[in-house]
């Protein structure tokens, strides 16, 4: 969610609260299991439902409710084997006695006690190396609620479970937690919260489940953390992302009531993207690029903040952190991703993915990258040479933009969408064509230093080395003519006269995907 704000000062946004390592519990043996009846508890897990059910009434004087009552609370859950644990804290959210557990053990006063953070952190490692995900989602809702709806307290349970489950459940109850947390992170009033202070108050934005879906899908891999993006719909991935940028405001006592101090803590998001980039599918990659960016696009400041003078530097220092994340998804298959962003202008009915054809992910990104000085433009740069080799060990730029694979030309397709989107961003920079020439000159010469380290292939490194040189050549004579045009020119074969000699096909659907983009990213 991007926020307008007015303030000369910059604040860097508070570090989210260490995870502490959990203490070491040895844990009673769970007793012989005894068959439930159908439909029914096990005789222990009555048993442990019975107990915790009176440790939640209070067994103090008067009734109140004691420190000794959260421990044994949590030592009962621990203590059953993980069909019982599962079939008790089921049977708790059935009764609408799991919000009473979850604010006993975190609610204290003189008079009573709560879980001590050590006491409450192992209890969350016991219960993420117990329940299945429906189950850990369902003590996730439950601790969300303490604090009220404005209140922090609960944010900051619910990130701490999603933490333990991240180190302690298995890889198929993670996917599953995904999968059952899913509609909770678009739940309607629920994307901030505040903390108020004697002399201030911070807003956190982002969805509190969200987050710890987040925490989940970060610690997985592959395949694995393919299955887990795919159990979210594009918009519960949206939310994912938002709440990943850690967007705080905080307005100090004394400030205009319009200034607030903007902060961002971007960390979540570099670790979503380090687990998305090693997703199998260039498909699925592209889609996690392409939310990503339009999360990153959202954070930029307007031109009226611009113009009033408001902090815009750290909006500007959190999109570089979000784009040097969102490359390590380009650079794990460029010439993939990039040729599949190119072909979704209406995506099929069902599939829940986002439309990217017109270039608006790649647009955004470039821009940022463009934006923030030599090393980001050398890894644009590079990826972009990576593009023009393709991905099919073709011995030449021109061969490589001729080539067809089951008749879809890829490589003149992919540098096409990927010049438009260039292109686009060093306009909205720059308004003179000189200017965007030697921006992206100057990117390009950036990135053939950095195609040695890109672990590629030796033909598609030599191809890719060749295709930058050209391009520099063309860029550095193109004068006032625009960018668009001259890297055009350096990606069309031509003969030994300089003539175009590209095949037909290719050349269509090079220029096609190119002044579509051209015409239609907006970055």
């Amino acid at each position: 969610m991007a926020l307008a704000v007015d303030s000369a000062g910059t604040r860097t946004a508070p570090p989210p609260p260490p995870v502490q390592a959990p203490t070491t519990v040895q844990l009673a043996q769970a007793p012989a299991q005894v068959p439930a009846q159908p439909g029914g508890l096990t005789p222990q897990a009555q048993a442990a439902r019975t107990e915790i059910d009176r440790r939640l009434d209070g067994t103090g004087t008067f009734g109140v409710q004691t420190h000794g009552d959260d421990q044994a609370i949590a030592s009962t859950l621990a203590g059953l084997s993980p069909s019982d644990a599962n079939a008790v804290v089921a049977d708790l959210q059935a009764s609408g006695r799991l919000d009473d557990l979850a604010g006993t053990v975190t609610s204290g006063s003189l008079f009573t006690g709560s879980l001590s953070a050590d006491e409450r952190n192992q209890f969350f490692t016991d219960m993420a190396g117990k329940l299945d995900g429906n189950n850990l989602a369902s003590l996730s809702r439950a601790f969300d609620t303490i604090g009220g709806d404005d209140g922090r307290e609960g944010a900051g349970y619910v990130q701490d479970l999603g933490n333990a489950i991240a180190a302690h459940s298995t890889a198929q109850t993670k996917i599953d937690f995904v999968r059952a947390l899913g509609p909770d992170t678009v739940a309607a009033g629920k994307d901030s919260q505040f903390d108020a202070g004697l002399l201030s108050r911070t807003s956190y934005y982002g969805n509190p489940q969200a987050v710890a879906v987040g925490e989940v899908l970060s610690s997985l891999r592959g395949a694995q953390a393919q299955e887990a993006f795919n159990a979210l719909d594009s918009n519960q991935q949206s939310a994912v992302f938002q709440a990943a940028i850690g967007e705080t405001s905080t307005h100090f006592t004394g400030q205009r009531g319009g200034n607030w101090t903007p902060g961002y803590d971007t960390r979540l998001f570099g670790e979503i993207t380090t687990a998305l980039a090693t997703m199998p599918d260039a498909h699925q990659k592209a889609q996690a690029f392409a939310v990503g960016a339009e999360v990153m696009r959202g954070e930029r400041p307007g031109n009226a903040a611009v113009l009033t003078g408001q902090n815009t530097s750290e909006p500007q220092r959190a999109m570089t952190e979000m784009a040097a994340a969102l490359g390590n998804i380009i650079d794990s298959d460029p010439s993939g991703i990039v040729n599949d962003l190119s072909k979704f202008r209406q995506p099929p009915a069902g599939s829940g993915d986002v439309a990217t054809a017109n270039g608006n992910a790649l647009a955004s990104y470039a821009r940022v990258m463009l934006d923030s000085g030599q090393g980001p433009q050398g890894r644009l740069g590079a990826q972009m040479a990576q593009v023009a080799a393709g991905s099919d060990g073709q011995p030449n730029r021109d061969t490589a933009f001729d080539h067809a694979v089951d008749g879809q030309y890829r490589t003149a397709t992919g540098l096409g969408y990927f010049i438009g989107a260039a292109s686009a961003a060093a306009r909205s920079i720059k308004t003179d064509n000189a200017e965007q020439n030697q921006l992206i000159g100057n990117t390009l010469a950036s990135g053939l230093t950095l195609l040695d380290k890109s672990g590629i292939a030796a033909t598609a490194m030599a191809v890719a080395k060749d295709w930058v040189r050209t391009a520099t050549n063309s860029m550095n004579g193109a004068g006032a003519s625009d960018p668009t045009q001259a890297l055009t020119d350096a990606a069309l074969p031509t003969d030994a006269a300089g003539n175009d000699s590209s095949l037909s096909d290719s050349r269509s659907a090079f220029l096609s995907t190119l002044n579509f983009v051209s015409a239609n990213a907006k970055p």
